[in-house]
């Protein structure tokens, strides 16, 4: 539970509190990779931060599991008619609840901007390298959506 909290404090104190005023922040739901709530945030034209908690379920066991990623968005590189599409590539961490395995992480991913809305959907693909307990390559999908707050 410490190493969680240690990955909060870092997260709040690198990413959030330099930059409440910079952008958008955003709540909803991913399912896939885990399926749990993912929060996000418009560091700046091209940068989004996202934070995702949810439940990780294997063999008999369901985990907590918690994951941080750094976004870049490379925006109108895919035209659909007039539609807001962008790829974004980022890195991160994924951690269980208790701290007993880590994974870096390496999103690619469509971000979906609605128009008429203040939400966007994402897919992601998502390719990871455990280093805690041991080496382990995992390839992961997500799917979700979020609102802008």
């Amino acid at each position: 539970m410490l190493k969680i909290r240690m990955v909060v404090v870092l997260w709040v104190g690198v990413f959030w509190v330099p930059s409440l005023v910079a952008g958008k922040i955003s709540a909803g739901v991913q399912l896939g990779d885990f399926t749990g709530f993912s929060v996000s945030q418009q560091l700046s034209e091209n940068k989004l931060a996202e934070v995702n908690v949810g439940w990780y379920r294997h063999a008999e066991d369901t985990e907590v599991v918690l994951s941080a990623h750094y976004n870049t968005l490379f925006k109108n590189k895919v035209q659909i008619d007039d539609e807001r599409l962008s790829l974004y590539l980022g890195v991160g961490l994924k951690t269980a609840q208790n701290g007993a395995w880590w994974q870096v992480r390496a999103p690619a991913g469509i971000l979906y901007e609605v128009k008429t809305l203040p939400m966007h959907f994402f897919m992601a693909f998502i390719p990871g390298m455990s280093f805690i307990p041991s080496t382990d390559v995992d390839f992961s999908l997500a799917l979700g959506g979020r609102y802008t707050l």
